[in-house]
C-alpha cells in the first residue's frame, strides 16, 4: 500500500499498478484499516484523533490501476483532508466495510477519464463514497464511469455512489456513455446513488430499463427532499441542495364535485395507469370535511378488472397528511413509480362521530392524459378503517367508469 500524511504535502503517483493491498499493514494507524492500496492524511499521525483545521494536503493520481485492495474503510483509495484529483485511472474488484473503491473524507475531488467498477462493500457504499462531514465541498467528474458494483449493505440500504455536504458537477466530453452509472447491485431499500448537497447531471447514461445496463434500484436519492428519482440514458438535469430536489415539477388537476358519501371512515383513491417512468412528488383529492383523522398511501397492482374486489400493495405511507381548502393533502410522497404498473393514490381516513358522513369529489372523467399515464378509475373500501404499513396489502374494489377529482405533482427526469 501508498501511505501519505501530512500538512502541506504534494503528491503525484503516475502509471503505477497499486493491487493486493491490505490495510492492516498500514505502518502508522494500525488498528484503524484505513486505505487498502492509497492512503493519504492532510495532517501526521499524532493528530489522528484531532485533526487541526485547515491541515491539508493535495494528491494526484495519473495513470493508475488500482485493484484487489482491501481495507474497512476506502478499500481502494481513503483520503482525509487530501485535495484529491484523479486522472485516467481504474479502480476495480477492491473492498471494504465502507466506500470499497474510493473514500474521500473532508477536501474537493475532481476525476476525469475514471472507471471504477468491480467492487463489493459490506455496509454500503460500493463505488465512491465523499464526505463532506458538515462542511461543504465540490466534486467535479468528467467521464467518469461506474458500473458493475454491489453492496451487500447489512443495514438494508446499498449505495454505489454516496455523497454528504458535496456539489458534484457530472458531465461528459463526448458520448453520454463515457460517463454512466450501470449496471449497480445495491441490497434492500438501496439506490444507485445518495447525494446530500447540489447535483448538476450533464448527458449522463444512468442506465435504461431493459437495455441490461439499469441499476438494480431506484437511480437517485435525494437526502434534502426525501425523494427517490429514476432517469435513463443521455440525463440532464439538476438537484438543489434544499427540499426542492430534483428536476421541475408538473402539476396535474382534473375532475369535479358531484358526488357525496354517507361512510364515516374508509379508504378511497384515484387510479392512474402509468406508461412512463416519474417520481410522483405529492397528490391532493377532494373531501369536505376536516374533521377526520388521514393517512395517505400509494398502492399498486400489475392489472385491474372493472367492477372487481382486488388486492393492492402498499409501496408507500405517509405520516404528514393535512386538510386545506377540501383537499386532502398527502405531504412529500418522493416514490418512483414505474411503467406498466397501476398505481392507486389513496387517503384512509376516520371520522369517528363528528361527522354522519363525508363529501368525496367524484369526476366520471376517467381517460385523461397527465403527460405519465392515464387516469384509469376509482378504488374504494368504505366502512372500515385500519392503518396499513409498507409491504401490506388492502383488498379494495375496482371502478373503471369512476374517478375523483385530484391534484398530481410530478417529476420526469427522462
Amino acid at each position: 500500500m501508498v501511505f501519505i500524511a501530512g500538512n502541506g504535502t504534494s503528491t503525484v503517483l503516475t502509471d503505477l499498478t497499486i493491487q493486493n493491498g491490505d490495510a492492516q499493514s498500514n505502518p502508522i494507524f494500525i488498528g484503524e484499516r484505513l486505505g487498502g492500496g492509497i492512503a493519504c492524511f492532510g495532517y501526521t499521525e499524532l493528530d489522528f484523533d484531532d485533526p487541526p483545521l485547515g491541515s491539508f494536503g493535495d494528491l494526484q493520481l495519473v495513470g493508475l490501476i488500482v485493484q484487489d485492495n482491501e481495507a474497512v474503510y476506502g478499500g481502494g483509495l481513503l483520503t482525509q483532508q487530501c485535495h484529491t484529483t484523479i486522472e485516467e485511472s481504474v479502480f476495480r474488484a477492491n473492498s471494504a466495510t465502507s466506500g470499497a473503491g474510493i473514500y474521500l473524507a473532508e477536501g474537493n475531488g475532481e476525476f476525469n477519464d475514471l472507471l471504477v467498477e468491480g467492487h463489493v462493500d459490506i455496509s454500503g457504499t460500493s463505488a465512491v463514497l465523499h464526505e463532506g462531514w458538515a462542511d461543504s465541498w465540490n466534486a467535479l467528474w468528467q467521464d467518469v464511469a461506474l458500473q458493475d458494483n454491489t453492496s451487500i449493505g447489512t443495514s438494508g440500504i446499498g449505495k454505489a455512489v454516496e455523497l454528504r455536504d458535496v456539489d458534484l458537477l457530472w458531465g461528459s466530453s463526448g458520448s453520454s456513455t463515457r460517463s454512466r452509472l450501470w449496471n449497480n447491485r445495491e441490497n434492500g431499500s438501496g439506490h444507485a446513488m445518495y447525494v446530500r448537497g447540489a447535483l448538476q447531471v450533464d448527458d449522463v447514461d444512468l442506465g435504461e430499463p431493459g437495455s441490461g445496463n439499469d441499476n438494480d434500484t431506484v437511480d437517485l436519492f435525494h437526502y434534502e427532499a426525501g425523494s427517490d428519482y429514476a432517469s435513463g440514458d443521455s440525463s440532464s438535469f439538476s438537484c438543489t441542495d434544499d427540499d426542492v430536489g430534483c428536476g421541475a415539477p408538473q402539476i396535474t388537476s382534473y375532475g369535479d364535485w358531484n358526488q357525496s358519501n354517507t361512510s364515516t371512515e374508509g379508504f378511497f383513491g384515484h387510479v392512474i395507469q402509468v406508461t412512463n417512468r416519474t417520481t410522483l412528488r405529492d397528490f391532493d383529492l377532494g373531501f369536505a370535511n376536516s374533521n377526520c383523522s388521514l393517512t395517505p398511501y400509494v398502492l399498486k397492482r400489475p392489472s385491474v378488472s372493472n367492477g372487481a374486489t382486488q388486492s393492492w400493495e402498499v409501496v408507500w405511507t405517509g405520516y404528514n397528511a393535512s386538510f386545506s381548502n377540501f383537499k386532502l393533502q398527502s405531504g412529500r410522497v418522493g416514490e418512483v413509480l414505474e411503467p406498466g404498473e397501476y398505481y392507486a393514490l389513496v387517503f384512509g381516513f376516520d371520522c369517528g362521530t363528528s361527522s354522519s358522513g363525508i363529501n368525496m369529489a367524484q369526476s366520471g372523467s376517467i381517460g385523461t392524459d397527465l403527460g405519465f399515464g392515464t387516469s384509469a378509475g376509482a378504488v374504494t373500501k368504505l366502512g372500515t378503517h385500519s392503518f396499513l404499513s409498507e409491504g401490506q396489502t388492502i383488498t379494495m374494489s375496482y371502478a373503471a367508469e369512476d374517478d375523483f377529482n385530484m391534484t398530481v405533482e410530478l417529476v420526469a427526469l427522462d
